[in-house]
């Protein structure tokens, strides 16, 4: 999966999604996060529009199937 790799805890990607932990931020722009595979399986399952998708290397070798998936749906990967 070609996709920009984020190095820094500050880029605004990051930050923005770290926003998402606050119940206001969620609601103002009608978003949420979700963390972990078992979320992710369920998100496919659900015809949910996927913004942004943040993985690690070692994610996308355990989970390459599922991650692929993901990716697909999603507008952003990183």
């Amino acid at each position: 999966m070609p996709n920009e790799t984020i190095t820094s805890r500050r880029n605004p990607k990051i930050l923005s999604a770290a926003a998402l932990a606050d119940k206001k931020e969620r609601d103002a722009r009608g978003l949420f996060a979700a963390e972990g595979v078992k979320l992710g399986e369920e998100l496919l399952a659900e015809s949910v529009k996927i913004e942004t998708v943040f993985y690690t290397a070692r994610a996308q070798d355990k989970f390459p199937q599922t991650l692929a998936a993901l990716c697909a749906r999603a507008a952003e990967r990183y």
